[in-house]
C-alpha cells in the first residue's frame, strides 16, 4: 500500500489545534501521529504508517481552510465523505470534497459538500487566483 492524499475544505476558518484534533478522532489516530507535511515526509515508512501528515492553507474569503492530507489509509471515495462528516459535526461548519459520485479520471470542479449534521449538496467550483468558492447546484443541473 502507497501514501494516500485527500483533500477537505471547510467554509469558515479553523484553527490548526482543532484541525489535528479532529482528524485524529475522525480517522482513529493519536493526536500526536498527526502531524505537519514537512515532518510526515521526514519519517521512516513504518512511522508513515501510524501517521498523518497535514498541509493547512487558509483564504480570506469562500472557503477559507484547505486540508490536504497524507496517510496509509485509504481516504477516497465514500470513505472521504465519512471523513467529512465526521469534521462537519466536530468543526461546525460546511466540508467540501471532491465529487466522486461522477466516475471520472480527473478533476470536475464537482464537489460534494457536507453540513454539521448529515445534510448533503453538490456544487461546482467558482473562484479566482486568490480563492476558492463553491456554488451549490440544483437537482435538475446534476
Amino acid at each position: 500500500m502507497s501514501v494516500s492524499i485527500f483533500e477537505v475544505s471547510f467554509e469558515k476558518a479553523v484553527c490548526i489545534s482543532d484541525i489535528y484534533c479532529s482528524i485524529s478522532e475522525c480517522l482513529g489516530f493519536s493526536v500526536e501521529s498527526v502531524i505537519s507535511e514537512d515532518l510526515f515526509w521526514e519519517l521512516s515508512s513504518a512511522q508513515q504508517r501510524v501517521s498523518v501528515g497535514l498541509r493547512v492553507e487558509w483564504a480570506d474569503q469562500g472557503y477559507r481552510t484547505l486540508v490536504v492530507g497524507f496517510c496509509f489509509l485509504d481516504v477516497y471515495g465514500e470513505a472521504l465523505e465519512r471523513l467529512a462528516m465526521c469534521l462537519a459535526d466536530r468543526l461546525t461548519t460546511k466540508v467540501a470534497i471532491g465529487d466522486y459520485v461522477n466516475d471520472v479520471d480527473f478533476s470536475t470542479g464537482r464537489f460534494i459538500v457536507v453540513s454539521p449534521g448529515g445534510g448533503r449538496e453538490f456544487g461546482v467550483e467558482y473562484s479566482n487566483d486568490d480563492f476558492f468558492d463553491i456554488r451549490l447546484i440544483s437537482q435538475k443541473e446534476r
